[in-house]
């Protein structure tokens, strides 16, 4: 028996302190179930422009990489900061030249096509890893842009790409590029289907680069997260203290331009998660 304390006392004070946790769990647990706002499956965090600083920074680091300007150390990861956001990237990337004529594999099928119905052949494909550590506790949810009916995830995968068309004989040049994403093994179709980005017309040397990845999941509307946000649930994986992404990149050419003479060079890396504050 504790010196001074009466049993019984000691029992009501541990009851006393039990119930207080038990309602306090209660609470916690219809608000964040049933009065924290919602869109859809997701916690709505509020209206919010976001300027995404660290992604311009991760992308300018990408960008001096394709140029021979920047290095970093193959494996290793890297983290960007800024006011409104965070990067975690893995320093992988891949280079390639895909030269033409050349002969086509699989076709590629899409549920709806903008024009006439066109037939691409695959002619590249390779897969790019990362494995990134978080260093802190993070929830899911979604904030709505000002202004706009659309809304954009905290947490989104990324994946910066450039792909440059040399084309001396200016022909005419109709390409598409999938990306498949995995995340911690389980497949994310925020569409139903992979994700496309299409080039189409004639340039004689040219470079593009953009992030397709993050920015699939960062014009969202409403109807979309209410109707397929069962889609997007993967995404609250990313929560997890380690994430394992896994990119699948496939190059589709019109079946029409396969005995063209152009090349195309693809360069990509620094797979990530950009983490809006």
């Amino acid at each position: 028996m504790i010196s001074g304390v009466k049993p019984k006392t000691l029992l009501n004070t541990i009851l006393l302190t039990l119930s207080i946790f038990t309602v306090i769990f209660i609470l916690f647990f219809i608000f964040n179930n049933f009065l924290q706002p919602k869109v859809g499956m997701y916690s709505y965090l509020g209206e919010k422009r976001s300027f995404d600083e660290a992604h311009s920074q991760a992308f300018k680091f990408f960008s001096n990489i394709a140029k021979g300007r920047k290095n970093c150390t193959k494996g290793s990861q890297l983290v960007f900061y800024s006011n409104d956001s965070k990067v975690y990237a893995i320093c992988n990337y891949i280079y390639t030249e895909i030269t033409f004529p050349r002969e086509g594999g699989e076709k590629l099928e899409l549920p709806f096509y903008i024009g006439r119905v066109r037939d691409y052949r695959k002619v590249w494909s390779t897969v790019i890893n990362a494995i990134i550590r978080i260093p802190e506790a993070m929830e899911q949810g979604v904030y709505k842009s000002p202004n706009v009916d659309n809304y954009y995830f905290k947490i989104v995968p990324m994946l910066p790409l450039c792909i440059t068309f040399h084309n001396p004989a200016n022909e005419y040049i109709d390409v598409k590029l999938a990306f498949t994403l995995y995340i911690n093994n389980a497949e994310i179709k925020p569409y139903g289907n992979p994700i496309t980005f299409g080039f189409d017309g004639k340039w004689h040397n040219i470079t593009m680069c953009f992030d397709i990845i993050s920015e699939s999941f960062s014009s969202l509307t409403e109807e979309m997260l209410l109707e397929k946000g069962h889609e997007f649930k993967n995404l609250t994986k990313l929560s997890n203290e380690v994430i394992n992404l896994t990119y699948h990149i496939e190059l589709y050419a019109n079946k029409e331009i396969l005995n063209k003479s152009f090349t195309i060079k693809i360069f990509t890396g620094l797979p990530g998660i950009l983490v809006r504050e």
